[in-house]
């Protein structure tokens, strides 16, 4: 009588015969050794493994075990059968907290991580605001601008997507690089400070630099990441596949913040969709050749009236306000 046969036996392969052979030898002492050894093997040749167990293979192993040590209690000696019953159980209660510690570890293993919780501030026309990130950086949002970034960061990078104009002052920190996205352009930073501007209807996206070193990569197939300097200005033109990189001078960077108007041989279309955010009217320029008439100009921020005047001395062109609209001619 070998141990497989008794393996055989317990897993329910046995012929008759078999099982005839192995009940007759139950009621002789030579079972109490044969059945230890099998138990003390851990009885698990050819068996799913605890890791490979899920809660309904563990409750069909279970019964099958136990109906067939039902089947044979008829025929053991009580003494021997109550201390296999014991043998056993100590066996299986180790099967059972090994395969419980394998699925709960893989169920946290494969558990979704946990959803950040994002935060959206979103800045009308007419209107600048100053936010305060969890890592102690700020932002600076101009107007008809929207910034979303998460209400605490918790992860390798520091991640917040912008819509409009923002200054950045960020928190150093080389562990956890800061990652603005626009829908155009990436740009990455360790701690500096630095003005984005990507509003939806511009036909450029800008990146100007105060402090440290900033890297900004177009969101197109084949781009190259280019470090962006203090006093540097880096724009991609939406039609074109190369950025221009410019100089520019540091006390500009950002100096809408302190209501300054600042223009260097601008087109008169994208000033007027900057002081149309800024003082939340309508801009309406009659004649097309007009739009690519080009200022250079700087100018506190003050009534729109006496900007257009300014505008008007500058470039000779006409206007009228008439509420919350403005034509030029």
């Amino acid at each position: 009588m070998d141990r497989e046969l008794i393996k055989r036996y317990l897993k329910g392969e046995c012929t008759p015969e078999e099982k005839a052979e192995i009940r007759k030898l139950m009621s002789t002492g030579e079972a109490e050794s044969l059945f230890d050894d099998v138990l003390n093997e851990g009885w698990n040749d050819g068996e799913p493994t605890a890791e490979d167990n899920d809660a309904q293979q563990l409750a069909a192993w279970k019964e099958r075990f136990a109906q067939k040590l039902k089947e044979g209690e008829e025929n053991i000696v009580k003494p021997s059968r109550n201390y296999n019953w014991l043998k056993y159980a100590a066996i299986w209660a180790v099967f059972i907290l090994i395969a419980g510690t394998t699925y709960t570890y893989y169920k946290k293993g494969t558990e979704k991580q946990p959803v950040i919780a994002m935060q959206e501030t979103i800045n009308p026309n007419g209107k600048l605001i100053k936010i305060k990130l969890s890592d102690s950086s700020t932002v600076t949002l101009n107007a008809a601008s929207k910034l979303k970034y998460p209400e605490h960061f918790d992860g390798k990078t520091r991640e917040v997507y912008l819509e409009g104009e923002a200054f950045f002052d960020v928190a150093h920190d080389p562990a956890h690089p800061f990652i603005v996205h626009t829908s155009k352009i990436k740009v990455s930073v360790l701690g500096t400070s630095f003005n984005v501007r990507s509003y939806g209807g511009d036909k450029k996206v800008t990146v100007a630099v105060a402090t440290g070193k900033v890297g900004v990569l177009a969101k197109t197939e084949g781009s190259i990441t280019y470090f962006v300097l203090p006093g540097e200005k880096i724009a991609y033109n939406l039609t074109d596949t190369e950025p221009n990189l410019s100089k520019i001078a540091v006390n500009e960077i950002g100096a809408w913040q302190n209501g300054m108007l600042v223009y260097h041989n601008e087109t008169l279309e994208n000033i007027s969709r900057q002081l149309e955010r800024w003082y939340n009217v309508k801009i309406i320029i009659k004649k097309d050749e007009l739009k690519q008439m080009r200022f250079n100009f700087k100018q506190k921020n003050d009534r729109l009236e006496n900007v257009m005047k300014t505008l008007q001395f500058a470039g000779g062109v006409h206007y009228a306000i008439d509420a919350a609209t403005v034509t030029i001619w």
